[in-house]
């Protein structure tokens, strides 16, 4: 219903906005998995009368029912296109669900669908904001007396229809990561029924964030980003998009390796693990000078200012939302990066990342063409240009960052698009140069425990704690016991 309550809202506003608009002035409105996000943003002249009916649209908004059907079937048909995804953004999606304590997935939100009414939704508008809070951000040209004001006009809007209650302090943070256990390596699959390639998210669960585990992760991430790229890439082929990186999720983090290719997965999951083997090595006989200069490359790029004021206002949305408030996280980190030595990668490596690991904590995603999707005809599915390949590797880079996932999220419709096959249909040459790029070593694999019920292998797993604030805030104390 939230989604379906922010989709009406933008249908009403598309009229008024449209002007405002074409002058320079954005709004945009989402529905995430525990409220609603308000962004605007352009010249801030008129910046309060776009921000004022965007509210007062919100709270007195009359719902039609004919605007209401609409609305409801393009939400029904958004949940029902999940499966046609792009299968990297899928695998993508099932490892933050995975890893949730809570969250519901499509298949539960489109059970529901069918059975909302416009009295529902008329219902639940009032019901939802009664009791909330709010986290705000102003940033631009603004001062603080302008921002509090802002924040004040917000407030008003909603008190004058007697909403707005506090929402009781035990109800304020309830995202939480669930904890692998050491040793574990789990494995789930799911279908997509658009698209003929594999795709596969492998993660590597490390530890809570703080200031010291980030600086490790981001410098450990840093090295073997550009290998794994010109290795899984470049020269063995497996697929348009290969990415390593951090993955960051309700204040834990660990280590991931995206692949969506042609290949089946099984051989794929072998290459990455063979890569991430030759890492150690990789690390350990860099030269000194070639270790300090990329540290200190890293450190350069990380304490560069934001080219668009935009960037720089997302980085202060993201302490926000995440509760931790540390606004001068670059500085801080990069002093603790610039006394990283080798031995303390080569020390997080053996913990954390090594197969041979006992502590290592895997969840591999599998993403496979389901019996529909293998029966589309090769030109309605094989369209790709060399434009995705850079989209899906800027989307990834970008989902590094603590990014939280709308549930109901209203995605545009999905071009049936799909890589080349580069390795199957390899002439003799080819194949010939092919394998002298790949190895012949094959690693004796741990056997993977597949995941069969979500909710049961969930209910056996426990939660780290919440990531704490840097800077002290107050969290008011309504009664005591």
């Amino acid at each position: 219903m939230n989604a379906i309550y922010i989709e009406l809202v933008e249908d009403s506003l598309t009229e008024f906005v449209y002007p405002a608009q074409l002058g320079g002035l954005q709004y945009e409105l989402s529905a995430l998995n525990y409220g609603i996000q308000l962004t605007v943003h352009g010249f801030n002249h008129k910046i309060q009368q776009l921000l004022d009916k965007v509210l007062d649209r919100m709270v007195n908004i009359k719902i039609e029912k004919q605007s209401f059907e609409i609305i409801k079937e393009k939400v029904k048909r958004s949940l029902q296109n999940f499966r046609r995804e792009v299968p990297y953004q899928m695998a993508h999606f099932g490892v933050t669900y995975l890893t949730a304590e809570h969250q519901w997935n499509k298949d539960e939100l489109l059970s529901c669908i069918d059975g909302i009414t416009v009295h529902d939704v008329e219902a639940f508008i009032p019901r939802m904001l009664t009791r909330f809070f709010t986290d705000s951000l102003m940033y631009g040209n603004l001062t603080k007396d302008q921002a509090l004001e802002y924040m004040t006009s917000v407030e008003r809007k909603f008190q004058e229809k007697r909403y707005y209650q506090p929402l009781f302090p035990s109800m304020w943070f309830s995202q939480r990561e669930l904890i692998l256990p050491e040793g574990c390596n789990y494995a789930y699959s799911m279908l997509n029924d658009a698209h003929k390639l594999h795709a596969i998210e492998i993660y590597l669960q490390c530890f809570p964030q703080t200031l010291e585990n980030n600086a490790l992760l981001e410098l450990f991430c840093h090295l073997v980003d550009e290998p794994c790229f010109d290795q899984l890439r470049t020269k063995e082929q497996l697929g348009y998009v290969v990415s390593a990186g951090a993955r960051r999720s309700r204040g834990v983090q660990g280590f991931r390796v995206i692949v969506q290719s042609a290949r089946e997965l099984d051989h794929v999951n072998q290459r990455i693990e063979l890569f991430i083997e030759s890492m150690r090595d990789y690390i350990l006989t860099m030269s000194d000078e070639q270790f300090k200069k990329q540290r200190e490359g890293y450190m350069v790029k990380k304490l560069e200012v934001p080219k668009k004021m935009r960037s720089q206002g997302n980085k202060f949305w993201t302490e926000i939302t995440n509760h931790q408030f540390c606004f001068d996280r670059s500085q801080l980190e990069v002093e603790i990066i610039q006394n990283l030595e080798r031995n303390d990668l080569i020390r997080f490596y053996d913990h954390y990342i090594s197969l041979n690991s006992i502590h290592r904590r895997k969840l591999a995603l599998h993403v496979n063409p389901s019996s529909l999707a293998l029966q589309k005809p090769n030109d309605e599915t094989n369209n790709v240009e060399q434009e995705y390949e850079t989209t899906a590797t800027d989307e990834i880079e970008t989902e590094q960052v603590e990014v939280t996932i709308p549930t109901g999220a209203i995605h545009e419709e999905i071009k049936l698009i799909e890589q080349p096959v580069i390795i199957e249909k390899l002439n003799e040459t080819t194949t010939q140069e092919a394998e002298y790029v790949l190895p012949k070593k094959e690693l004796n694999l741990p056997q993977a425990e597949w995941i069969d019920n979500i909710h049961v292998w969930k209910s056996k797993l426990s939660c780290y704690p919440l990531a704490q604030p840097y800077d002290k805030i107050d969290v008011p104390v309504l009664c005591k016991l």
